[in-house]
């Protein structure tokens, strides 16, 4: 323990540790959920622990589908929503967020880059997000699924795309600057006016029963 009464530990890599790792911090999850439900997500953590010496992580570049849907989970909470992560072992979906009442289904993928390009001289990322595997699982997707959200750890950037990107195709061209899908780069507005759209929607709805 250091003056302040923290308790230091040095972080590992080692793979059977980090496998531990994981299975405590899901029980802990679990029990702070149970206890105070989504309130939990707010407990404030004591910031003079970020303080602390501590190793530096050697990150990886390498797409890991777990930590790419925390990753994105954790963005979406900053941007105000209500985030549920699915604990099915094969999902259609990974994510739930919901504002207001409504829910969006978000399905996690590689925002990878497009080999197409590879030797492209335009000035900027060429990315691309393949969505489903097979047929069966396009067809099953589509009914389930509001968005695809691909996310690349190399850059640390997403792309947020609607279900109905995908309905002809499992994969999906996406370019940082001026070209196809560009506006869906790093940006949410597309889940934002899902939410204020459906909002409105009932607004209206509402008026006319009036």
């Amino acid at each position: 323990k250091d003056e302040n009464g923290w308790v230091k530990y040095k972080f590992t890599y080692c793979k059977e540790d980090l496998i531990l790792i994981k299975k405590v911090a899901q029980h802990i999850s679990r029990g702070l959920e149970r206890k105070f439900r989504k309130l939990y997500l707010t407990i404030g953590i004591d910031k003079r622990i970020l303080d602390l010496p501590r190793q530096r992580a050697k990150y990886s570049f390498t797409y890991n589908q777990y930590d790419a849907i925390q990753i994105i989970s954790d963005i979406l909470i900053e941007q105000g929503y209500d985030i549920s992560r699915s604990s099915k072992s094969n999902p259609t979906y990974h994510i739930t967020a919901t504002y207001k009442g409504k829910i969006a289904r978000i399905l996690v993928r590689h925002l990878q880059y497009d080999s197409a390009y590879k030797e492209s001289t335009i000035p900027y990322q060429v990315y691309k997000i393949d969505a489903f595997e097979t047929v069966d699982e396009q067809e099953e997707g589509i009914k389930e699924i509001d968005f695809v959200v691909g996310y690349n750890f190399r850059d640390n950037v997403f792309a947020c795309l609607s279900i109905d990107d995908f309905l002809d195709k499992r994969s999906r061209v996406v370019h940082e600057k001026e070209g196809l899908r560009s506006e869906y780069f790093n940006s949410w507005h597309l889940l934002s006016n899902y939410f204020i759209s459906n909002y409105a929607k009932e607004f209206f709805e509402w008026e006319a029963e009036k």
